[in-house]
This record gives C-alpha cells, structure tokens and sequence, in this order.
C-alpha cells in the first residue's frame, strides 16, 4: 500500500457516552494500534488494554476491527462497557516499533510487496517520530552562539530546574529561582495558570478590586466572633443607635446601676433622658418636692392612719336663697353654699327647719328629693273646715351622697330654711 497522507493519530471528544470511534489511518499489525484517554488533566492519561472479547470487558479495553478487513483502510476502534462521554478525550494512535522486518538476501528475487510494505513501514516511522519532534522544544534556526547542552552532573542538578541564563543558554535552576515552588492547598495557597495565589471561598472571603483579600459583606458570622472579642475601643462613638437595639433587647440588668430608694422617670419639662426619682417609704407629709414619690406601702399606712370626725356648719348663703315662702320647686347647689370654714366636697347632710300651716280644709307641706330620686314630706299640716287653724314646725337633715351636686325642696303653701350642714373633717 502507498502512504497518501502524512496523519498517524485520531483524537475524539464525545459529547455523549461513545463506544465505537474511526480509525483511518492505515496501519500495519493490531499492535500498532495503541488507545490513550484523559479524563481529567489530574489524573493523566491512561492506555487502554487491546482485548478480542470485548463485549465482556470494561471501558479499560478496546477491540479493533479493520475496514472490510483491510488495514490500509484503518478501522473501527470499539471500547468496552459504556466507553466515554463528556469532558474525556480519546487518541488512537499508529506506533510502530523501530524495526526493519523486510531481509533482501543476495541473488534472491525481490518481493515489490514486501519491499513496498517495508518502505511503507518506514515512512510510517518517520511519520511517528514527526510527530513527536512537533511536540517537542525546538529553537530557531537564527540562534547562534547560544549553547543548549546540559554542563551540571546528575548530583549538581539534582532537586533543580531546566531554564535559561541571561546569554540564553540551557542552564540549571533551583526551583524557587524557576519559579518551580510547589505549595499545599491546606495553607491557604493555590498554583493556578503558574502564579501562586491565596484562596479565598468566595462566600465569606474574596479578592478586592486592588487584589486584596476581603471579607464579603455578611462574611463574619455570629460563631466566628469569640466570646468577648468585640471590646468597647472596638466600637465606634454613637455607632449603635436606637434602631440597631430589638424590641425588648434592654432588660432591666442593662439599665445603670440605681440607688437605693429611687425609681426611674422624669419630672424636668420637655422630652429627656430618665431621671432618679426618691421614693418616699415613710410618706413625708410635709414635702411639696415633685421629685418624691410616695411608695404603696407608705400610702396604705397613712391612709390606715387616718381618722375623721362630724362638724356642723352654719351656712349663710348660695345661689338660690336659703328661706324660701313661697310655693314651688328649689333647687340648691351644694357646691355653692357659703360658711366659715365650709368644705362643700364633705358635706354630708343638710339641715333644714319647715313651718307648715293649713286652715279651712288646705294641706300644705315642704317636701324633699332623697339622693336615690325618691321624695319625702319634711313637714305638713291639716286643716279643718270650721274655723280651727293648725300648724306644724320640723327641723331634720337631708342626707347628700359623696359626689352629689344638688337636691331639691318642694314647698306647698308653707315656709322652710336652711340653717346649716355637717360636714366631714379629717384628723
């Protein structure tokens, strides 16, 4: 066969989980044929095991089958089980050994098969090791008087880098000079593209736009700050304000410490800060001062002390006359009766005399309205048809409720007055 094409290599990145993959390229021998696949850059390439049997056998082995079985039209390349898919790559390749399999002996016939498929091996090789020049370090061909041979000895190069000088020439590097240092992914660096790097999580750390390490906003968590490791040099005047503290946050073990027998409040004008106020546990009945406060248990104990007596009073005047002859209906306001000394908040009765007189058959009568809305006869008198006259004079005392504002006398052809009241004093 004749070798058209100077292709001795196959690469293929499946999208999908692919077991068959063409090969065509002509080959010689199935063991020419050798299989490589890169799963991840990590773990390396791996070579793949040639099998006859691979329908039971695992993606670690391949079968070849020749294009209607000639191998000068290459193959098809079978991996066993699922084979691969996304993110794998796949190179079959045309290795051949470096022999010459095609012996001319002396006055013998010559093969032009044989010859032809040796000549075809060896431009098969030279295919081979073009291809692994190409991927080799080459120079170009302007240099000169640059040296590329190694000069140190195994020990004296040992533990360093392939580089070059400052003349260009091959020279051995230590690794930190080749820039060659490894570094652990446990102390916080990373080797990325060949420049080492911090790490950061991106959650709670990351890089800033001058290349610093930052942490992200919400990157400090409550479980990183240590238990009294935020001192007060740490906080900043006025930084926490009102709206920064929940409701219900200050508990009473927060407020400043207070003295004894005070309470909090405030009695300056305008809205302030809480002042102390003295609580008086004795109930100093001589202090004005608007700064005291009087404690329950003091109130109680003076109330408890206290004791009140009955006095009467002469009442001398108020807004509707206290002597009244006429008939008709009078109604008094308590609080506008007058009298020395007269408390009209503990008036509790009303003293009134009535003068009833009737002749010739008349009734006639001064009548009184009860706290309760009920009326009742103060005084009344009968008289007869002849010519008797009669008469009737009362004094008595009307009741008045705590809180009652007035009450009312009826008077019916007779007289009344009101001469005084009783009122309550305390002691």
């Amino acid at each position: 066969m004749a070798l058209e094409t100077t292709i001795n290599s196959v690469s293929a990145s499946p999208i999908e989980p692919t077991t068959g993959f063409p090969f065509n390229v002509p080959f010689f021998d199935i063991a020419d044929i050798v299989v490589t696949v890169l799963l991840t850059q990590e773990a390396g390439p791996k070579k793949l095991t040639y099998t006859d049997d691979i329908a039971n056998n695992n993606n670690n082995y391949f079968s070849i089958e020749p294009t209607n079985g000639d191998t000068a039209l290459g193959a098809e390349i079978t991996i066993g089980g699922n084979g691969y898919g996304a993110g794998s790559q796949v190179v079959i390749e045309r290795i051949l050994q470096f022999t010459q399999q095609y012996d001319l002996q002396e006055g013998s016939s010559i093969d032009p098969t044989a010859l032809n498929k040796a000549l075809d091996r060896m431009v098969a090789q030279n295919q081979q090791q073009e291809g692994g020049i190409a991927k080799a370090i080459s120079f170009p061909a302007t240099d000169s008087g640059v040296s590329y041979e190694v000069t140190q000895s195994p020990t004296e190069r040992a533990g360093k880098a392939l580089g070059f000088d400052s003349n260009g020439n091959i020279s051995e590097l230590s690794l930190v000079d080749a820039g060659g240092v490894a570094v652990s992914n446990t102390k916080g660096l990373v080797i990325s593209g060949g420049i080492i790097e911090a790490k950061t999580d991106g959650v709670s750390t990351s890089f800033g736009s001058g290349g610093n390490i930052i942490v992200k906003d919400g990157g400090v968590t409550t479980e990183k700050l240590a238990v009294n490791a935020v001192t007060s040099p740490n906080i900043l005047d006025d930084a926490v304000n009102t709206s920064k503290i929940l409701n219900k946050n200050v508990t009473f073990a927060k407020i400043q410490d207070i003295s004894s027998t005070r309470v909090l409040g405030r009695v300056s004008s305008g809205i302030g800060t809480a002042e102390e106020l003295v609580l008086d546990t004795n109930l100093d009945t001589t202090s004005n001062s608007h700064d005291t406060l009087a404690s329950a248990k003091a109130i109680k104990a003076y109330v408890d002390g206290m004791t009140y007596d009955w006095e009467y009073v002469a009442v001398t005047g108020g807004t509707t006359g206290l002597y009244q002859t006429g008939s008709g209906t009078y109604t008094f306001n308590i609080e506008d009766f007058i009298g020395t000394d007269l408390d009209t908040d503990e008036i509790r009765w009303i003293h009134i005399e009535a003068y009833a007189f009737s002749s010739n058959g008349s009734v006639n009568k001064v009548s009184v309205t009860y706290p309760d809305g009920t009326s009742t006869i103060l005084c009344e008198a009968y008289g007869s048809n002849s010519d008797d006259d009669g008469g009737n004079r009362l004094t008595g005392a009307v009741p008045i409720n705590k809180n009652q504002t007035s009450f009312q006398l009826v008077n019916t052809g007779a007289t009344f007055q009101i001469r005084g009241v009783t009122q309550r004093t305390f002691s």
